[in-house]
């Protein structure tokens, strides 16, 4: 059973009354703080919504996307994920036709960077469009692997 709601009160109180059925519950809550009680309470797991819509896109954007292999996420549009070879912003990749949905370096994930981003060499990209654009980037030396 999956308990959400908008007070923290609301969640305890309902825990507290389901806890003599031997259902899982599992319990969304905004405030991380709260966990310990949630969990005595009765509670299985406790998510937070940032981490569920966060996993959710990854897993929706990515799937099973590899580095240097391309996937088609909507008609005419596709995702790659690179490793960028030298230093540049992401305005410039725009200006090429690619929207850049993610960048990490270093472990630091940071979804969709602003325009005057200067993505680093050695940055792993995720980058969105079309297929001309995608190949324009990769045959200009960007991720020798896919020539």
């Amino acid at each position: 059973m999956i308990v959400a709601w908008d007070r923290v009160e609301d969640i305890l109180d309902t825990l507290l009354t389901l806890k003599e059925y031997g259902i899982p519950k599992y319990v969304v809550y905004g405030d991380y703080r709260y966990t310990k009680y949630l969990l005595y309470a009765g509670a299985k797991k406790v998510f937070l919504p940032k981490s569920l819509i966060a996993s959710s896109i990854a897993r929706m954007i990515l799937q099973e996307v590899e580095i240097g292999k391309r996937r088609e996420i909507f008609d005419g549009v596709q995702a790659i994920e690179i490793v960028l070879p030298s230093n540049i912003s992401v305005s410039e990749l725009e200006e090429r036709g690619l929207r850049v949905i993610a960048a990490c370096r270093l472990g630091n994930l940071e979804f969709n960077p602003p325009k005057d981003r200067v993505l680093e060499k050695g940055c792993v990209a995720l980058l969105a469009g079309t297929e001309e654009a995608i190949k324009g980037i990769v045959y200009e030396g960007t991720h020798f692997r896919l020539r």
